[in-house]
């Protein structure tokens, strides 16, 4: 009874949570960019010395994490937490999350934000980069670059989602016709074609990207799963996602710094909780598979 009391209780406090944050600190004193775990509360948050200051970050199955500092990647198992140099890079980055496909545990590496100059993943036998084969996401849907686009909508044969690339979308819902503002850079179906998937939101000169996803599901009303996230992790397939907001201002004495929240939520028990905010600045975040 007492093995199994102790297990269940070691399970409770394993990290659920990697982010990459900035923690300002009043006054004059330095703050930078740091990597730490945490549950997905955002509870018992525990800081990993790094070599550089991290600026992403992502797991690498259950146990390995994989991060990106200005100059190089880096790995670790969590234990024994022991940096290591993977490879001295200035281009190298992680996918952005819209475009991404692999599963959770699995990080795409581009070069310049340019998928087209080769995809590249981490091998955890030989602790090297690798260029991978790209797998065609068959769910995704084929809709143009530009222009005009119509994407078949699980509840209404006859009304068809419609939008303009870079120009907004409506949809039918409660009878009548509902306008988004925002942008639809992908779409996929799953569950037998009864869910539609939206990737929605914007690019903006200081925010970045600007993520959001949008659930049509057969029988139920649209619904929008968040809005406002910059770097997220969403697995249609895993009901917890996790997301950093765009970045805005804050006042920090007589200064204004960029800050941003963390927020985590379970789609399908339509919840979205903030679990870290304030003077601080989140930019990467990934839940562990």
């Amino acid at each position: 009874m007492f093995l199994a009391t102790t297990i269940i209780a070691l399970a409770a406090i394993q990290p659920s949570l990697v982010f990459v944050a900035r923690f300002y600190k009043p006054g004059s004193a330095k703050s930078q960019f740091e990597l730490y775990v945490s549950d997905l509360a955002g509870g018992n948050r525990k800081l990993l010395k790094t070599t550089e200051e991290p600026v992403s970050v992502q797991w690498v199955g259950h146990d390995r994490l994989l991060w990106l500092s200005e100059s190089a990647l880096w790995t670790s198992k969590l234990s024994p937490w022991k940096p290591l140099l993977v490879k001295k890079s200035t281009t190298l980055h992680f996918e952005r999350s819209r475009d991404r496909i692999s599963a959770p545990g699995m990080p795409e590496l581009i070069e310049d934000f340019d998928r087209t100059k080769g995809l590249y993943g981490f091998n955890v036998e030989t602790l090297k980069v690798d260029q991978m084969v790209e797998t065609p996401h068959h769910t995704d849907i084929d809709f143009p670059e530009d222009g005009d686009f119509t994407i078949p909508d699980p509840n209404h044969d006859d009304h068809p989602i419609k939008g303009k690339r870079f120009d907004g979308f409506s949809y039918f819902d409660k009878g009548k016709e509902t306008k988004s503002e925002w942008d639809i850079f992908r779409a996929w179906r799953t569950d037998g074609n009864s869910k539609l998937w939206a990737l929605i939101g914007s690019h903006t000169s200081s925010s970045g990207d600007i993520n959001g996803i949008m659930l049509f599901e057969k029988g139920k009303s649209p619904r929008t799963i968040f809005e406002d996230g910059n770097c997220f992790d969403f697995w249609p397939e895993r009901s917890t996602f996790a997301y950093c907001t765009s970045r805005d201002t804050s006042n920090l004495g007589k200064k204004q710094v960029w800050t941003s929240a963390l927020h985590v939520g379970d789609w399908k028990k339509g919840t979205n909780k903030t679990v870290l905010n304030g003077v601080i600045w989140v930019p990467s975040v990934s839940i562990r598979p």
